[in-house]
């Protein structure tokens, strides 16, 4: 990516793998938590406490690393996307849910309705899961 240091775009996907993959180790607990659903089978598992909090802590400490590469992105690479007016589209969508999930991840710790906290994690976890093809979308269509 023009106008970031050498390295930037590795940083940046290996913090984004890293959230991802730490999100998905959270769902199995999520599902057994808020839904009856029978998670620990061959392909979910319920995480012990130890490991949960692993996890946990992983995903929150990404979390603001992430924040601050969007950050960084805000002020470089969408600047000049909006200024050639290239990936638009795709860009828009990429931000937009970027912003749901952030949205939806300070619900999950500060909303105290145990229906808003549930649909907040159902959210968060959907939009997380959808927005590896939204990114793929984002770099690899030149047009959209």
């Amino acid at each position: 990516m023009k106008g970031f240091p050498k390295g930037f775009f590795t940083i940046f996907m290996c913090s984004f793998f890293v959230l991802f993959v730490s999100g998905l180790f959270l769902i199995p607990n999520m599902l057994d938590t808020h839904f009856v659903l029978p998670t620990n089978t061959l392909f979910f598992k319920r995480l012990s406490l130890f490991w949960l909090r692993c996890f946990v802590k992983t995903h929150g400490a990404f979390a603001f690393v992430c924040l601050v590469l969007l950050g960084a992105l805000l002020s470089v690479h969408v600047r000049i996307g909006l200024y050639k007016k290239q990936r638009m589209v795709s860009g828009f969508i990429l931000s937009s849910v970027f912003f749901l999930l952030i949205l939806t991840g300070w619900g999950i710790h500060y909303l105290g309705d145990e229906l808003a906290l549930l649909a907040a994690a159902v959210a968060h976890t959907v939009l997380g899961c959808t927005i590896i093809l939204v990114f793929g979308a984002h770099v690899l269509n030149r047009h959209f």
